[in-house]
């Protein structure tokens, strides 16, 4: 006897079949891939972290998968990344879910003055935050703000720090990592050093902070229980990620919870304020002397070409004013 099967047969029997696999638990789940790209400079890098960050979503949640990139170098402003073009495209070559936005840590217009460098004025900043918030939202993805934290002997300049960042993120209604806040309520405890010895970049607790603050910040949860002991893959000069898998951050439990538990507080502190906190406006008032434009550009130079250019000219003024001179 022959069987015979038309098209709606074989559908009722197909459903018959898939519905056994659910039943005996033979389906497998797709596993959900989150894709982070950092944009900044060395307070993004030193220390890997945003392998850091990584290694904090794999021990909470295991069954994702997470996928960060870095691009950037140091004292990189956003202007510098926008122009140079190479963040711009990997915003729309990536597919990423969330873009972490971090400004050169003087916003990028430092002022020189009697041989200390002051917060500059935010425009430029705002500029080409706005630029860059733009391009990511066409892409589909989420801009994060990484606010960054004052120098070691400046604790007063966080107020313009804190004033640019949260302005700008909440009008272009972005997330923002309040890492400056977070190390303002830390830097106080003489138990933990949160800076390397230039008094400037985030020593591995630093770093573990703004890890810390930035995971709180994207998967809006309370970083309580991430471990002190991280494995992950360092980040190299130049943004390159090495091959094999070594120790991040073996930090005590002491330092762990005291950060974890500062996260917390600030957190709670801008949920009561739509994410946001209130703050008064602060901007300096100080114009950058032309030393001080000399310096950012000498400072932020992409390569030691640009470097060598500047002191030959340096040296063949003098030398025509030397000759002018006699």
């Amino acid at each position: 006897m022959k069987l015979k099967l038309n098209i709606q047969h074989i559908l009722i029997l197909g459903a018959f079949v898939f519905g056994l696999i659910g039943q005996y638990g033979f389906t497998q789940t797709a596993t959900k891939t989150l894709r982070v790209l950092f944009i900044g400079n060395s307070y993004t890098y030193y220390h890997s972290m945003p392998q850091l960050f990584k290694a904090m979503a794999i021990n909470r949640f295991s069954d994702d998968q997470f996928e960060v990139k870095f691009i950037g170098g140091g004292g990189v402003t956003l202007k510098q990344h926008w122009e140079e073009n190479l963040a711009l495209q990997a915003t729309k070559t990536g597919r990423w879910d969330y873009v972490v936005l971090q400004e050169q840590s003087m916003l990028g217009s430092a002022v020189i003055e009697d041989g200390r460098s002051y917060v500059g004025r935010p425009d430029q900043f705002f500029k080409y935050a706005r630029m860059f918030v733009k391009a990511i939202k066409q892409q589909g993805a989420e801009p994060v703000f990484y606010m960054t934290w004052s120098r070691k002997n400046s604790r007063d300049q966080q107020k313009y720090l804190t004033y640019a960042y949260m302005t700008i993120a909440k009008e272009l209604n972005s997330k923002i990592a309040p890492v400056g806040l977070v190390w303002d309520k830390v830097k106080g405890n003489s138990d933990v050093n949160l800076y390397e010895k230039d008094g400037s970049h985030p020593s591995v607790s630093g770093s573990y902070l703004a890890a810390t603050t930035l995971f709180a910040t994207i998967f809006d949860t309370a970083p309580t229980g991430v471990p002190g002991y991280l494995e992950g893959y360092e980040i190299l000069r130049g943004g390159k990620v090495a091959k094999e898998k070594s120790t991040l951050c073996n930090l005590p439990r002491t330092t762990v919870k005291m950060i974890q538990d500062s996260v917390v507080v600030v957190f709670k502190k801008a949920q009561e304020n739509g994410g946001y906190l209130e703050i008064e406006k602060a901007v300096s008032d100080k114009e950058p002397s032309r030393f001080s434009v000399i310096f950012m550009y000498v400072r932020n130079a992409r390569s030691q070409a640009v470097i060598f250019i500047i002191i030959i000219v340096i040296l063949l003024i003098t030398k025509v004013s030397k000759k002018e001179d006699s």
